[in-house]
């Protein structure tokens, strides 16, 4: 084993030297394993990223590089919203290195340092990781140290993430390793994983992943792990063979139910366990609601999975790219494959065989499952194609139209579902002969079940299926993070039939518009840019708008149909759609790039809606520059930008971004040092600020603006045409005013300071006299 030590590391800059498509900011973390930076991608418009280096003396290591090469590969197709992507890795050579996302926000652990966390965030949160976990099983994976530090909150979204930044480390460190395996964090490993015990060399499978994401659970309930020792030694004993104070004792308030789920998360034997994590995520909700609690219930005796590994960790230090993973293959069914564990664990129960629904044809078994009173029959399909099929047909007898309604609202309707994260299913619910007919799919499970009521309980019908199949109570994280972002009081989760043309949604929200002009208006948060650009362009597809014309202008496109990018003061935000529905309705649909926003509004007149755009932007404004501020390169305001900021005065001082180089252009400002564009103010919408080196330079860039001169424009000059020196409170320079030839009414006035060197040109006055008073009284610069 090698002798590692703290400085085996190259520097920052020799660093930057070997990664020259990068530039390193600041150091995030580092362990003897692995050190890991912020950067960016310069040849990517330096989108930020995390780079994480491989300690040299393990890249040196043939069977190491060999065994990062190929878990690489493995690890690096995990394409999930939860699961933290490899952008890119380096794999040969003396220097060994990950490229992902920088993912914005704190991770878990940060915020356990504050305490137990709240149910309904910790309901969201295991559902999310638990999400992420079961994807990664089914493609054969096994993380085997999901821990708090291990999970990222996304601040702007609120989306949980899976990853791992750290890395597996000899015996030495914190972790544990043993030849031919690497086990994971004491505290968090599953007993089985544990050097010495009784499974200590047994085939690895999922059910390893529901004991870690236990323990985060009792964590995020409580504030402490389960079990707690100074000593390692005493710590995993304690892990094999005592069990922990249930959380309604060590947190007295928490709902008793809850023992009852972490008692089967935390079950020393495998088999003892849920057999997914988004069971325990199930049996989670159905404990923080009031449903009843069942853990793991089995139709005959169980015997272990025969899980075989694909891929075993065959020296004493293995590294993990995204996850740390132990790759498995099922090699048959036993009784964790028997057709119940296809029926959602709140109805697990009581359920038996029975004959095939008059209903729903093609399956190949059917279960009869309770609960109470109602009765739900699960038919079982062997392949997606035939499940489908069948599903079309019972849609097609009920006359329902596809994507229409919500069923948790009201009948007669037809969707997917959930409303926002991965899709698990589709629903249908209508009435038909005063009796309620529920009927609905899972994807993963290949299962369609159907249950009925009278129509007068058809609301009660619609609560029961939420708790059957882990519907979250409204707002979840993300909306009420939607919520917050634009502060409107009467909103709610998004109708899910309306849903249908979205990819990889966050959350959406309905909302009441405050201000006339609009009726209503949709929010919906995306997982990334791509997604919301490909549903945006869907629905430019949809109605057949031309590009080129910008829904906001005058005059409006002709028929209100049109599509193209928009700005704020010349600041790229995203793109803009318009269009009149079915029913003759204005609707405006427009994407805010810098929050994953795409934002949906619709009104009985164009004019009018615009004229609500305009004046409330769907966004509270700040919260848009905020962001898009965020999202600049480099981030704004630097030095020089702060500097020029404050010469603005603080009335003017809105708002402010950076404009694009291309407007800097266009104003004939190229020479300038530093630009800041801000507004609204009291004398005009825009106001661009530029700092010049010197005065010949501000000069030559005003006098490139000018096309009249003699005149003043404090003498009301006619048309509001004139340009002449000034002077004004110890400063001197030039002032021009004019009025849009295509626009009267859109004024402008430029002005040069000889004292700061700064040329100020301030667009869309709308009075003359309002105007010349806000320059001379707080126009700047100061």
């Amino acid at each position: 084993m090698h002798d590692i030590t703290d400085d085996q590391f190259p520097s920052q800059p020799e660093l930057s030297d070997k990664l020259p498509r990068f530039r390193l900011i600041r150091k995030l973390s580092e362990t003897k394993m692995s050190v890991i930076y912020l950067a960016e991608e310069k040849d990517l418009g330096n989108r930020p990223v995390v780079v994480k280096v491989i300690a040299p003396m393990l890249a040196e290591e043939d069977s190491f590089r060999e065994r990062f090469r190929h878990e690489i590969l493995r690890t690096a197709n995990l394409g999930h919203h939860n699961i933290v992507p490899v952008y890119s890795a380096h794999t040969d050579g003396e220097l060994l290195y990950l490229v992902m996302p920088y993912i914005e926000g704190p991770n878990l652990r940060d915020l356990l340092r504050g305490g137990p966390i709240d149910l309904p965030r910790t309901v969201h949160m295991i559902r999310e990781v638990a999400s992420a976990l079961d994807f990664a099983h089914a493609a054969g994976i096994v993380h085997r140290d999901v821990k708090p530090s291990n999970i990222l909150i996304h601040q702007p979204t609120g989306r949980v993430m899976l990853c791992d930044f750290g890395i597996a480390a000899p015996a030495l460190g914190e972790r544990l390793t043993e030849v031919g395996r690497q086990v994971g964090t004491p505290g968090y490993l599953a007993p089985e994983l544990i050097p010495g015990s009784d499974r200590g060399h047994a085939p690895v499978d999922p059910r390893a992943d529901v004991y870690s994401l236990g323990v985060v659970l009792y964590q995020c309930l409580t504030g402490r792990p389960p079990h707690q020792h100074s000593d390692v030694g005493a710590l995993l004993w304690a892990q094999g063979h005592e069990d922990p104070r249930p959380v309604s004792e060590a947190q007295p308030g928490l709902p008793r139910a809850l023992d009852k789920v972490l008692a089967t998360a935390l079950a020393k034997r495998p088999q003892d366990r849920y057999r997914t994590c988004t069971e325990l995520a199930d049996e989670l909700t159905l404990a923080v609601t009031g449903g009843r609690v069942r853990g793991v219930r089995r139709t005959r005796p169980h015997r272990a999975l025969p899980w075989k590994p694909v891929v075993a960790i065959a020296a004493a230090v293995a590294v993990v790219a995204t996850v740390v993973v132990v790759l498995v293959t099922n090699t048959g069914a036993d009784d964790a494959e028997s057709p119940i564990f296809r029926v959602p664990p709140v109805l697990r129960g009581d359920c038996d065989s029975t004959g095939p629904s008059p209903d729903i044809t093609g399956a190949g078994e059917t279960l009869l499952c309770h609960d109470g009173d109602q009765l739900v029959r699960f038919s079982l399909f062997a392949d997606q194609a035939t499940m489908d099929s069948a599903y079309s047909i019972e849609t097609e007898k009920s006359g329902v139209a596809r994507d229409n309604g919500d069923c948790t609202k009201a009948t007669g309707a037809e969707h997917r579902y959930p409303n926002g994260g991965d899709q698990v299913g589709r629903v249908l619910c209508y009435t038909d002969g005063g009796t309620t007919r529920l009927v609905w799919t899972n994807d993963r499970d290949r299962t369609i079940a159907e249950t009925e009521v009278r129509e007068a309980d058809d609301r009660r019908l619609a609560q029961s299926w939420t708790g059957w199949v882990g519907i979250p109570a409204y707002p979840t994280d993300g909306e009420k993070s939607l919520v917050d972002l634009v502060e409107l009081a009467r909103c709610g989760r998004a109708e899910a039939g309306t849903l249908s043309s979205f990819r990889d949604l966050v959350a959406g929200i309905d909302c009441d518009p405050t201000q006339q002009g609009a009726n209503a208006v949709s929010y919906y948060r995306f997982g990334n840019v791509d997604a919301m650009r490909r549903t945006y362009d869907q629905h430019v597809r949809a109605v057949n708008a031309p590009s080129g014309s910008l829904c906001i202008d005058s005059p409006l496109p002709a028929n209100f149909l049109g599509n193209r990018a928009y700005d704020l003061r010349s600041v790229d935000l995203g793109t803009m759609l318009c269009y009149l529905d079915e029913r003759g309705q204005a609707v405006l649909e427009w994407t805010v790039e810098p929050l994953l926003v795409m934002v949906r509004a619709t009104g009985p007149k164009p004019e009018d809606l615009v004229d609500w755009f305009e004046q409330t932007y769907g966004i509270p404004l700040p919260k848009v520059v905020d962001a898009a501020n965020k999202k600049s390169r480099p981030p704004f305001p630097t030095v020089a930008e702060s500097a020029l900021l404050g010469h603005i005065p603080e009335d003017a001082r809105k708002n402010c971004m950076r404009p694009p180089a291309s407007q800097i252009k266009v104003n004939r400002a190229g020479a300038s040092t530093a630009a800041v564009v801000c507004g609204p103010t009291p004398g005009a919408t825009i106001v661009f600020y530029y700092q010049f080196p010197d005065k010949a330079s501000m000069d030559a860039a005003y006098l490139g603006q000018q096309d009249v001169s003699g005149r003043d424009c404090l003498q009301n000059p006619p048309d509001f045409h004139a340009d002449a020196p000034y002077s004004r409170g110890g400063d001197t320079g030039r002032l021009s005013c004019a009025s849009v030839r295509s626009n009267p009414g859109n004024l402008q006035l430029f002005w040069t300071s000889d004292r700061t060197n700064i040329l100020v040109m301030a667009f869309q006055g709308w009075e003359a006299a309002d105007m010349l008073s806000w320059w001379q009284s707080t126009g700047g610069p100061a």
